[in-house]
């Protein structure tokens, strides 16, 4: 009885991994890694505003 339900304990587990597994690999590229993580693309979405030469200094 203990190896019964040891056996389908670890058959379970292992049959939850390899779902989950599977679901990340179909997973599709995230697109806001891709534009977030590009530097030039970034620079030309938003203009940072002109600050004042005594703001920040000090």
């Amino acid at each position: 009885m203990k190896n019964r339900r040891t056996f389908l304990l670890a058959f379970l587990a292992v049959w939850i991994l390899a779902l989950y597994g599977a679901a990340v690999f179909a997973a599709t590229p995230n697109k806001c890694i891709q534009c977030h993580t590009n530097d030039a693309l970034m620079k030309s979405l938003h203009k940072p505003p002109v600050l004042p030469k005594s703001e920040g200094e000090g």
